[in-house]
């Protein structure tokens, strides 16, 4: 009797888990374990676990540990590549079937912040002009990657537009920084603020994950271009792991923050923010909306692109006033 040839050629792959495939994939593309656990928000362990995985049922390792350093093995780039076609096989299909059968729901990737300050307040605005169209808001704390994770469209904050052969942007505004509180907060204070050097005497409110950023969108950069750079603390005032809770506390009337464009500028149209000093500054970071070449003109991701400017122009009409 002759053995039962198994033709089947996801019996290897089924004996673990694609999600490997994406941990060994991140940590290439970070050159370094660690890297790779940030991105994915897990442990180091956890990561060099998933690569031993693969390694240990392929039979041949996929890196050569070098210190401070990951190089590809042989057998390493040819999993990535293959890899690499394989990911965007699979998203064509999930896309056609995503636009074909639900013609009508848009899977949309935002930062936490942007969605409770920018998004939420205005989605009236947006279903009462396309009442047609259903959206599933994805809210992350890292720039969302369209290519390898469940959303049509995203908005990201970036230095410079993310480029791929496989990718379409939409400029939507360059951000701007600027000082903001409440006006009650205005009302109550006994020390004057009329001048960036004022703030010595006041209650700073910082986005603890932008102090250190190299996207230079906190107080230091602000104040460096005032007179006051040498005359304000930063090493005072409340700290928060959030934008937008930094914003929310302004709005309390529990100090000054510093706002970037993309986050305050609902509550300057309901007048729960001001700018105490009507100075702002060019920030080196702006917002972009991207998706796939492959979904980009479709008419729900037109639909909702073509809002998203509109409310973008109107965002900066009101800042040029």
């Amino acid at each position: 009797m002759t053995e039962k040839k198994d033709n089947d050629p996801m019996r290897h792959v089924s004996l673990y888990p694609l999600t490997a495939i994406r941990v060994f994939r991140e940590a290439v593309k970070e050159n370094s374990f660690t890297g790779a656990a940030s991105r994915l928000n897990v442990t180091q362990s956890a990561v060099s676990q998933r690569i031993k995985q693969i390694e240990e049922h392929i039979g041949s390792p996929l890196f050569l540990r070098q210190k401070h350093k990951l190089t590809l093995t042989e057998e390493g780039r040819f999993l990535y590549e293959a890899s690499d076609e394989a990911l965007e096989s699979i998203a064509r299909a999930v896309n056609g079937i995503i636009s074909g059968n639900i013609a009508h729901r848009i899977v949309f990737g935002v930062l936490a912040s942007f969605a409770s300050k920018w998004l939420i307040p205005r989605l009236n605005r947006f279903y009462a002009c396309e009442p047609s169209i259903q959206m599933t808001i994805r809210s992350v704390n890292h720039t969302i990657d369209v290519e390898h994770e469940n959303a049509e469209l995203a908005v990201v904050n970036l230095p410079s537009p993310p480029v791929a052969p496989s990718l379409s942007w939409q400029l939507l505004w360059r951000e701007q920084l600027f000082a903001v509180c409440s006006p009650a907060y205005l009302e109550h204070i006994d020390k004057p603020l009329r001048e960036p050097a004022d703030l010595r005497h006041h209650t700073l409110l910082h986005d603890e994950t932008e102090v250190s950023s190299s996207r230079n969108l906190n107080w230091k950069t602000w104040l460096q271009h005032t007179d006051a750079a040498d005359t304000v603390d930063l090493r005072w005032g409340h700290f928060f792991t959030q934008s937008d809770l930094a914003l929310q506390a302004a709005v309390e009337g529990q100090g000054i923050a510093l706002a970037r464009s993309s986050l305050v500028m609902e509550d300057m149209r309901q007048q729960r923010l001001v700018d105490p000093f009507d100075f702002k500054i060019n920030a080196d970071s702006s917002c972009y909306v991207y998706g796939l070449k492959s979904t980009w003109d479709i008419p729900k991701i037109v639909q909702l692109r073509r809002w998203l400017g509109n409310e973008a122009a109107a965002d900066y009409q009101l800042l040029e006033k």
